[in-house]
């Protein structure tokens, strides 16, 4: 016994899982809280996902919640690190030794990946998530309601493992659009080949009578015949709002998994006819406006949100249709997703208004963190912080943009800007990711003097949808010139801003402003200063 498990007690380890269970938030919950505790008190649960467990938890709880057992702030992110260590040297383990897969060792990946994206270890975020989704493949996770599958899923048949599988299968899958979205590398997961139901219930929510021999709480999810009724089928059938907002999250993150996977086809591979897979995509989109009530698109609180959690969820599933309608809207792709809600240009598909449509969902993300309450902050999903980091840096090329000159629109801007700069601000004291976040975009605000044409800015957001795609934008090279002018030290802020920086003149190496939106760092927290 090494590190913080001398430290660890019986009366520790309890308290640190009701961290777990009270503190963490994910999009999917993986653990059903009753049967967790009825194996956990059997001695079932392996010491490697409790070790996850333990790391994921130092990423959302406060200091304050285990001041009482001699941990302080720094003490309890070396603890999470310690536990997400050996948590991943037991993994590496079993792999050497040829062991047979688990659905304890898919959660356990699963829970790393997610601490790992957290805590700024980008690299062993998606290692992890790939293995993840590779394990779930190989045990069959995608074809648990395919009749025509084999039902030999290793594990009980049982009403609530089937629904955990369900909720391991759909929690891997929002990691892996997500791990796709920030690194521009293609999913691991065939959407065609999935067969697996979106779970009908919540498992955080499960009350201890589903451990009955006959669990009438759960409701068996239906798979659709028709991939348009799929979200209509999961949203009757779920069995409580908390239920029916995990199905709404799901479906919206797979047309963002959609739209990401169309971008970067169109980027890498021009020559592809993706006209039925577009049209697809719209079809998906209008459907979310007949199966969701006119409420759900309105980011207020309404009496329909029962608790102060259904609102932030859906906010989050808002936030995640934003980003979606954002990306489509401009070049590569430049489809026509409208929203019911707000202010969008009949444009005729012109680039110009198709970027102003992509900068409204930009200031509808805003909008939505006008209405968190600040107790959102601390259990929010950390999908929202690239997504909170793409609408900023939207909003600040867009005040770079040379056609820009109404003086309330730029105010407007600024303002939306500074309420997703808070967001991020208010998470940055947990998460390493936050921080970084932060300081890129504080560092792209500080160059919106700049002026460029709106071909520049389509260049430029590539790395905006994918901060961590290594590719740089077409034409751009690698030399010791600057693509931001350097001003006099004498000079003032007026004598640049009239400045046209025309990318399509230059021999352009924009070394300097790629390297504020590439926000790729490396080890572990970084100490970011109370602002």
């Amino acid at each position: 016994m090494s590190g913080y498990d001398m430290f660890l007690t019986p009366d520790l380890e309890r308290h640190l899982l009701s961290l777990y269970f009270a503190c963490v938030s994910l999009p999917v919950p993986i653990f059903s809280k009753a049967k967790f505790y009825q194996e956990y008190e059997a001695d079932y649960v392996p010491r490697f996902v409790l070790s996850a467990m333990f790391a994921l938890s130092s990423r959302f709880c406060e200091p304050s919640k285990v001041l009482g057992f001699g941990f302080g702030n720094e003490s309890l992110s070396l603890m999470g690190q310690d536990f997400g260590r050996k948590a991943a040297a037991e993994l590496g383990h079993m792999t050497k030794s040829n062991q047979a897969i688990s659905m304890n060792e898919v959660k356990a990946a699963y829970l790393l990946a997610v601490y790992h994206f957290t805590n700024l270890s980008l690299r062993e975020g998606w290692e992890q998530c790939s293995r993840a989704t590779s394990m779930a493949y190989m045990l069959r996770l995608h074809q648990i309601d395919n009749p025509n599958a084999d039902s030999a899923i290793p594990g009980s048949n049982s009403k609530i493992d089937k629904e955990e599988k369900r909720c391991v299968w759909w929690a891997i899958y929002t990691l892996d659009c997500f791990s796709s979205l920030v690194t521009f590398v293609p999913s691991g997961i065939d959407d065609l080949s999935v067969a697996t139901s979106i779970p009908a219930a919540l498992l955080s929510e499960t009350p201890a009578s589903i451990l009955g021999p006959s669990p009438s709480a759960l409701v068996e999810p239906r798979l659709p015949d028709d991939e348009m009724d799929w979200s209509r089928c999961v949203l009757q059938d779920s069995s409580s709002p908390g239920a029916k907002l995990q199905a709404a999250l799901i479906f919206a993150h797979s047309l963002a998994h959609e739209a990401s996977h169309l971008r970067r086809v169109a980027h890498e591979n021009p020559r592809c006819n993706l006209q039925d897979r577009l049209k697809s995509l719209q079809q998906k989109w209008n459907s979310i406006f007949t199966v969701l009530p006119p409420y759900f698109f309105l980011p207020g609180r309404h009496e329909q949100d029962k608790t102060a959690q259904d609102h932030c969820k859906r906010l989050e599933v808002l936030n995640v249709f934003y980003v979606t309608g954002a990306m489509a809207s401009v070049p590569p792709l430049a489809m026509d997703l409208h929203w019911p809600i707000g202010q969008f240009h009949d444009s005729s598909f012109t680039i110009e208004g198709r970027w102003k449509d992509c900068i409204t969902y930009a200031l509808n993300i805003a909008a939505a963190y006008r209405e968190w309450a600040p107790e959102y902050f601390d259990k929010a999903d950390p999908i929202m912080l690239p997504i909170t980091w793409t609408a900023g840096s939207l909003l600040a090329l867009q005040l770079m943009n040379e056609a820009l000159v109404d003086a309330t629109e730029k105010i407007a801007l600024l303002d939306a800007l500074d309420v997703l700069m808070t967001s991020l601000r208010r998470t940055s004291r947990y998460w390493g990711i936050a921080g970084i976040l932060l300081r890129s975009l504080e560092a792209l605000r500080g160059r919106a003097w700049i002026k460029l044409d709106l071909q520049a800015i389509i260049q430029l957001i590539l790395c905006v949808w994918s901060p961590l795609m290594q590719d740089l934008p077409k034409d751009v090279g690698t030399t010791p010139e600057p693509c931001i002018p350097v001003a006099p030290e004498s000079s003032t802020l007026s004598d640049n801003t009239d400045g046209l920086l025309d990318m399509a003149s230059l021999a352009w190496a924009p070394d300097e402003l790629l390297s504020t939106l590439g926000w790729l760092g490396s080890g572990q927290d970084m100490i970011v200063p109370s602002l």
